[in-house]
């Protein structure tokens, strides 16, 4: 045969949705005045855009408990400065490129931070023989353990 042999060459454009790699552990725990990186790997074609944003859709603090702020943060590592416990929260990445379905990951970030009393009565009255309730309202993380002492000895549920 002595035809000519005809090719034509092309492209393909392959189009694949977004895909979130679980670089960050899905909880993350910080000890209070650190830094802390949670980190958004996400692929696809076109490559994505990520969005941070909280669960409880408070605004991300990037500078301390009062520093300024967003209600989303755009790209992969959302670097928190001076994590105070008001930084404790669910935060969300969510990796989008035109091509569904999105994808998304969720880190609980846990701030950890020393037990502080929240003042209550400095005064409780009761009759004698009479019952008192004495309140003790702590707040720190992880939760702490608590006890009552009177002159030193632990008690308990008492008549003491």
């Amino acid at each position: 045969n002595t035809d000519p042999i005809l090719s034509r060459a092309g492209y393909l454009h392959l189009r694949v949705p977004p895909y979130v790699a679980r670089t960050t552990a899905s909880a993350v725990e910080v000890r209070e005045g650190h830094n802390v990186t949670l980190s958004c790997r996400a692929f696809g074609n076109p490559p994505p855009t990520v969005v941070w944003r909280r669960q409880d859709r408070q605004i991300i603090r990037f500078n301390g408990a009062t520093g300024y702020g967003a209600s989303v943060f755009n790209g992969s590592d959302l670097m928190l400065t001076k994590v105070s416990r008001k930084h404790m929260s669910e935060y969300v990445c969510v990796a989008s490129n035109g091509i569904p379905p999105d994808e998304s990951w969720s880190v609980k970030l846990h701030v950890t931070f020393e037990p502080i009393v929240i003042p209550q009565a400095k005064v409780v009255v009761a009759m004698e023989g009479g019952q008192a309730t004495l309140v003790c309202n702590v707040e720190a993380w992880p939760r702490p353990t608590m006890t009552w002492e009177k002159e030193g000895e632990e008690i308990f549920d008492s008549t003491k």
